[in-house]
């Protein structure tokens, strides 16, 4: 009984803990670098003052669905069952992984768009505003991820068995592990385009048109997987262990294709910094190329949902 309550406090502690973790220590590199930045360019101090403000106020909404969902466990009704706490798995998973991720790896568009800045100071007001539109596109996943969870919560219960339990791991497992590979697609994307603006502030238009697009096509295996998560949750599961490699088949579908994306669209970003006259060109192979990779989520899809009505 006594390792069950433990096993119960240590997720409510990982949901607040390991984001908070991850986004107090890039709002620390974030400071880090607006103060390296001021040293090379007193003169864009507030320009950088308002890029590290905007990036850490962004970032720490990742940290705060967290703590509200720990909070949420804590209130979870007596007695802690075993049932209970894997189904908790699935619930630390379905946010806790991908609010850890984005709290991590908004470092990388933060810092690059304070660099941006100390050689482009005179453009700090669109590279701010570029920087708040890709953090806040990279925070839907979080904010999917509590939507799922809320879910979850409520569909916990001390009188639950064993094969309800599995079912809402399987939906944890499906959502929380299928925002890896797009979450580091996102990264890589984000990073390059903010770095990008350093160098090339007449790429800023094209820039911002494409990245609406390819944003949302690196994050549609996530959408895909909320799908199959859903569908998860409203079906009525006889066989818990067809669901589990539904999960496996979901979110390993989405770990090459969401990199790839990412890679992708990282190049026609330097493509487009280098030469913005043709910048309608580089969009269009690289959203070409991006639909072709996500064909390949379709194909994870279709296992799943197969494995999931079959269950």
């Amino acid at each position: 009984m006594y390792y069950i309550l433990f096993l119960h406090y240590s997720i409510a502690a990982f949901l607040v803990v390991v984001p908070a973790m991850c986004v107090a220590y890039v709002q620390g590199r974030a400071a880090q670098e607006a103060l390296t930045g001021m040293d090379t360019q007193p003169k864009a101090s507030s320009s950088l003052l308002g890029c590290m403000l905007i990036g850490s106020v962004l970032n720490e909404t990742a940290a705060l669905l967290s703590v509200i969902m720990g909070g949420a466990l804590l209130m979870m009704p007596a007695p802690i069952t075993a049932n209970m706490v894997i189904a908790e798995l699935g619930l630390a998973a379905v946010l806790g992984v991908p609010a850890a991720l984005v709290g991590f790896l908004s470092m990388y568009p933060h810092c690059a768009s304070i660099q941006a800045i100390v050689r482009q100071p005179f453009q700090s007001g669109k590279i701010n505003y570029f920087l708040a539109f890709v953090l806040s596109m990279m925070q839907m996943s979080v904010i999917l991820g509590l939507i799922v969870a809320f879910l979850m919560r409520f569909a916990i219960s001390p009188a639950m068995d064993t094969t309800d339990a599995l079912k809402l791991l399987a939906i944890g497992l499906t959502f929380g592990l299928s925002t890896i590979g797009p979450l580091l697609g996102m990264k890589r994307f984000t990073h390059t385009a903010c770095s990008v603006l350093g160098y090339s502030p007449d790429a800023y238009g094209p820039l911002v048109s494409f990245a609406l697009i390819s944003q949302a096509l690196i994050e549609t295996p996530i959408l895909f997987a909320l799908f199959i998560a859903l569908l998860i949750f409203f079906k009525f599961i006889v066989n818990p262990w067809a669901v589990l490699a539904a999960a496996l088949a979901m979110s390993l579908s989405t770990f090459g294709p969401g990199i790839a994306s990412g890679m992708i669209s990282s190049e026609a970003c330097r493509s487009i910094g280098l030469y913005p006259e043709r910048a309608s060109l580089f969009s269009y192979a690289s959203v070409l190329a991006q639909t072709l990779v996500d064909a390949a989520v379709v194909y994870g899809v279709i296992i799943a949902a197969a494995l999931v009505i079959w269950a």
